[in-house]
């Protein structure tokens, strides 16, 4: 389906779907950049903003959002609801954030505080989950009965949707391959340091799994720093020593997507995040995913999601509908 097509779906479906009666603001809060949209009331994007995120004060992460809403009101008019996609996992009982690359967002009731502040509802999903009802609903996914989202960012995550509901588990860590594996052995078996991860726990794939991760890798293998699309762009190059670093970072990302897909047999799991705009690299893995499965499948099961750049904003202006 092309783009054309896939917005149509949205605007058509989604819309009758969700409920999209009135203007909605939306945010995608990540590691490093938070988006902001403003949704109509047809969910067709009509204003975007990028800023980069406030990681190390509550204060300032809150005047940002504060200050969005304002300003796209006195453009726009006031909004029916406020909706957050937010790199945490937020727990289905109290509500409290825990953020990895985010810590200031950890042991927060980010739905309760920034309802406070902005005097109007706000709903917060996980980013991995919103991601994943935006494919599943109007995407790469659409159609499809078991979707697994997964986000490859500055951080990792995941999200599974059945038949169109997304499943959420009981602590909200529901599709979270990069975090709580204990990845120690693997790490070091391949000449990896396990590194003290924001979640928590120590060894997670998460600080090596994320775009992050390629950074690290390539830094361990050339001794040369770069960031992540540049790297990925030496590799595609065929420079040597970024082939040697994604080889590593490919070979370590596999294995617990394979155990992902092994257990779940997802029919397509579309993938998001600032990696996923490398599509040569989401088809190796791909590849590299479905020859460690006892299925055998020959056709793709990861696959470049339709919304990469804005599958998050688009999932949480779904919250709350």
């Amino acid at each position: 389906m092309s783009n054309d097509g896939v917005a149509v779906v949205w605007q058509a479906e989604i819309a009758e779907q969700r409920g999209f009666w009135a203007m909605r603001y939306v945010f995608d809060v990540g590691g490093t950049h938070t988006d902001f949209a403003v949704f109509a009331g047809n969910g067709e994007i009509v204003e975007t903003r990028r800023d980069a995120t406030p990681t190390d004060r509550w204060e300032a992460f809150v005047g940002l959002i504060a200050d969005r809403v304002d300003g796209a009101e006195r453009v726009h008019g006031p909004a029916q609801s406020v909706g957050l996609s937010v790199a945490a996992v937020i727990n289905p009982d109290s509500g409290e954030a825990l953020s990895a690359n985010i810590p200031h967002l950890t042991g927060r009731r980010l739905e309760r505080a920034l309802g406070a502040v902005l005097g109007r509802r706000v709903h917060v999903g996980n980013d991995a989950d919103c991601f994943s009802m935006a494919e599943a609903l109007a995407g790469a996914g659409q159609g499809f009965g078991v979707v697994a989202g997964i986000i490859i960012g500055t951080g990792t995550g995941g999200g599974i949707v059945v038949n169109g509901r997304l499943i959420r588990g009981h602590s909200g860590f529901t599709g979270e391959w990069g975090h709580g594996g204990r990845l120690t052995d693997d790490l070091v078996a391949r000449g990896l340091v396990p590194l003290s991860c924001g979640c928590g726990v120590a060894g997670c794939l998460d600080p090596y799994g994320s775009a992050r991760g390629v950074e690290r890798i390539y830094r361990i293998v050339t001794n040369e720093v770069l960031d992540c699309p540049g790297v990925l762009a030496l590799w595609q190059a065929g420079d040597d020593g970024a082939g040697q670093a994604v080889e590593l970072y490919l070979d370590l990302v596999a294995r617990p997507l394979a155990l992902l897909a092994g257990f779940l047999d997802p029919d397509i799991m579309p993938v998001g995040g600032g990696v996923a705009g490398a599509a040569s690299l989401v088809e190796e893995l791909d590849r590299r995913v479905r020859d460690r499965l006892a299925s055998k499948r020959a056709s793709p099961v990861l696959v470049q999601g339709a919304f990469v750049g804005d599958g998050c904003l688009r999932g949480a202006a779904m919250l709350g509908g």
